[in-house]
């Protein structure tokens, strides 16, 4: 893979970065902040990860090689987003359409937008979230309940 290569994979993977970084901090300057502070860990960090990528030959190896860094920059985005979110969280306007959403805390916003907007395993998300299967379960079924409970659907019986 070229260095050329690189930088177009990694480009597109800021598409579903952003949206993620976004969804955890719904500001779209903090959002776009976090990406690329997560890009300057990677860099400076997790630079054999690259070099790994760069001297991949076969396809299986590179998409592997790919995956396990955009597990590392989901990780990253979510453990500065954690950081972050304190600092910035009285200038940030949660009301609109998503306000159920927003209203889950950070572990929650992330284990569902994981789930539902990306192709990665239960177990995967618990390494980006750092939790056991038990926690990413039971974080996954109270966020669920929330968001229902909190847009007025009627959950009388669903969540036993």
């Amino acid at each position: 893979m070229k260095r050329k290569d690189l930088e177009i994979l990694l480009q597109k993977a800021n598409v579903d970065l952003y949206g993620y970084a976004y969804c955890l901090i719904p500001d779209e300057l903090q959002a776009s902040q976090l990406v690329m502070d997560a890009m300057a860990i990677l860099t400076l960090d997790k630079k054999s990860l690259l070099e790994d990528l760069l001297l991949s030959e076969e396809e299986k190896e590179k998409r592997l090689n790919l995956f396990i860094i955009k597990k590392f920059l989901y990780r990253a985005i979510y453990k500065l987003s954690v950081k972050r979110i304190n600092q910035i969280r009285s200038s940030l306007d949660f009301s609109g359409d998503y306000i159920s959403f927003h209203g889950l805390n950070l572990e929650q916003k992330s284990a569902i937008y994981l789930k539902r907007k990306t192709s990665l395993e239960l177990s995967d998300i618990q390494e980006i979230l750092n939790i056991k299967k038990p926690e990413m379960i039971s974080t996954l079924a109270t966020a669920r309940q929330l968001l229902a409970v909190r847009s007025g659907i009627d959950t009388k019986g669903v969540f036993v």
